[in-house]
């Protein structure tokens, strides 16, 4: 059915989030780069992603995770450099939210697989971890994910549902990396950020209610 993705959006923007199962991924050694992945994740999880081997362009690397895969949050991200990631981190690790990064979050970075094929792969992925809300940082994965424009006003603008979770948008890091330390447009950017950061942990509060 068309829906208004946002309030200035046409009512003829759809949204494909019905996917046809397939097994895609993996080799044996992207498991090895799991830091959080272990026997007690449950063999469906090691079978899951040794299925995925044959989508895999010949020569790829598959990025490796960060986190534990039981964390309530899958953020999703197209690149995260270490300076990107320390500076992400304390958007929820400060006095006022108090949120601890590692256990609240399983980093994804955007797998070498088309569009297509990439959200079949985050479909079935959710379906193995169950987290509570999905955070995309950008808004390439989150367009991408939901068929959707890559607007980061509109897609910041809701929660939008992918694979019947909740998903989140903000800015990527370095968006507000590239800006001079006085600059007001870095003074703006952060404003919103800090709203996105308090939506994200207000909906993890809720689901766990």
């Amino acid at each position: 059915m068309p829906m208004n993705f946002a309030s200035n959006a046409p009512e003829t923007v759809l949204w494909d989030l019905t996917f046809q199962i397939q097994a895609l991924l993996q080799t044996e050694g992207f498991l090895a780069k799991i830091p959080a992945f272990s026997e007690t994740s449950g063999g469906s999880l090691a079978d899951f992603l040794k299925d995925w081997a044959d989508k895999i362009p010949p020569g790829t690397n598959w990025p490796a995770w960060e986190g534990s895969v039981s964390a309530p949050v899958l953020l999703v991200t197209d690149s995260l450099t270490p300076e990107e990631n320390h500076y992400a981190r304390k958007w929820f690790e400060n006095d006022k939210l108090r949120v601890s990064f590692n256990q609240t979050f399983l980093i994804h970075l955007w797998p070498p697989l088309t569009d297509d094929d990439s959200r079949v792969y985050f479909t079935n992925l959710i379906e193995q971890l169950k987290p509570q809300v999905i955070f995309c940082l950008g808004p390439q994965p989150a367009a991408k994910l939901l068929h959707a424009p890559s607007s980061i006003d509109t897609l910041r603008s809701g929660e939008f549902p992918f694979a019947k979770t909740p998903l989140i948008t903000t800015y990527h890091p370095s968006a507000l990396l590239s800006l001079p330390p006085e600059s007001p447009a870095l003074a703006s950017l952060k404003a919103h950020v800090w709203r996105d950061a308090q939506r994200l942990v207000a909906k993890l509060k809720s689901v766990v209610a």
